[in-house]
């Protein structure tokens, strides 16, 4: 394995606590087969990835622990016009074609997959999502120089899927919410946008929803071939946002393209959680036609979010009771909030509101409650059932 060197970048999180980037490591290169790999997620114990552009419609099952390329699952009946992302959520696996370099696309598409037809099959179908920009009425052909491209996909709850922009126009990230449900949709842009002025070229082109700490961690990198700003990659954190509008709370920037003079260009496309502390990201084989080139691979990112992940994040006084339990969870102090019921895999099992949670139906073992409340952070605990 190589190690990546980078800067660390220390931030004081308001509601989730301390938080870093602590390691940055080179896995393996990635199979040929998916050597354009766009996008990832971490499934049943397997790195789930598909190629972008013009590849074939098929996701690709690699074991991490050897790299080798285990299942390939072809999707029928659809193309891939673009393919840049691909989440989840605990019964459906959903691929953006929302790819837009040129920003002329008029059938922008999420695939839907039930993960109960995934699981039986090597060739599954897929129910289509179509949407499109509400802010967009020019759908004049500008290469890599349009607002309208996207390269982020996220499951951020039951209801929504998050679009982040991948803006080539002026580098200001936008996103928008699609309903997981089939259908066309017109998508209005939520409020918030992220810019960083010190990092002007910035491009965001992947992203991952932890539920354990309820962030959002986005991947992407530099572009500026007239400066040779190209290619440098880095990391977004975003934390203590309101709602589904993940650009209104704390957005921390990680540099992980290396010390000055020793630059690791990577063409940065997908990240995945892992656990509460790792994430996979994918870099594509990549020629930027100015001299630089590089094999595409697997990178283990470090962060420092395990230890919160059993504590009490923004130390209220909300308790679980009784614990161990045989069925019903009863939570003192939680005023009606979101909670969520996640099993050791980061299966979310059960979203419901409510002072008592019944889980009576599942099987023994450890499962991690997470207690949402409204502009007061979030409480994640961890529960045995007898």
């Amino acid at each position: 394995m190589k190690a990546l060197t980078f800067f660390l970048i220390f931030f004081f999180s308001i509601n989730l606590g301390f938080s870093q980037v602590t390691d940055v490591v080179e896995q393996f290169g990635l199979d040929a087969s998916v050597s354009e790999s766009s996008g990832l997620i971490c499934y049943n114990g397997k790195i789930i990835m598909h190629n972008d552009s013009g590849n074939p419609t098929e996701l690709y099952e690699m074991d991490p622990s050897s790299s080798s390329i285990t299942r390939i699952v072809t999707l029928t009946g659809i193309t891939n016009v673009d393919w840049e992302d691909i989440t989840q959520d605990a019964d459906y696996i959903y691929i953006g074609d929302i790819g837009n370099n040129n920003g002329d696309r008029s059938d922008l598409k999420i695939y839907k997959i039930s993960k109960t037809e995934y699981n039986a099959s090597n060739t599954v179908s897929a129910e289509t999502i179509n949407f499109s920009y509400a802010n967009q009425s020019d759908y004049t052909s500008s290469p890599q120089a349009t607002p309208w491209d996207a390269e982020t996909l996220i499951s951020l709850d039951t209801n929504n899927l998050l679009i982040i922009s991948k803006n080539w126009e002026n580098h200001v990230a936008q996103t928008y919410l699609a309903p997981k449900s089939p259908g066309t949709y017109v998508l209005p842009p939520q409020t918030s946008t992220l810019y960083n002025a010190i990092y002007p070229n910035d491009l965001i082109t992947g992203g991952t929803y932890n539920s354990l700490t309820h962030k959002v961690f986005l991947i992407g990198y530099t572009w500026n071939p007239n400066v040779f700003d190209v290619l440098q990659p880095f990391i977004y954190e975003c934390s203590g946002y309101t709602g589904t509008d993940v650009f209104s709370g704390i957005n921390t920037r990680y540099d992980i393209s290396g010390a000055p003079g020793n630059f690791s260009y990577e063409q940065a496309e997908g990240i995945a959680y892992v656990d509460e502390n790792t994430y996979y990201v994918t870099s594509e084989t990549f020629d930027t036609g100015y001299g630089i080139s590089d094999y595409g691979k697997l990178i283990e990112v470090t962060t420092a979010d395990a230890e919160l992940s059993i504590s009490d994040l923004n130390q209220t006084t909300i308790g679980l009771y009784p614990n161990p339990t045989t069925g019903e969870v009863h939570i003192n102090n939680a005023n009606n909030s979101l909670v969520e019921v996640y099993d050791m895999q980061a299966k979310l099992l059960l979203q419901t509101h409510g002072a008592t949670v019944d889980i009576s139906a599942f099987s023994s073992g450890i499962y991690v409650f997470k207690i949402i409340q409204a502009n007061k952070g979030v409480t994640i605990k961890k529960v045995l059932k007898e």
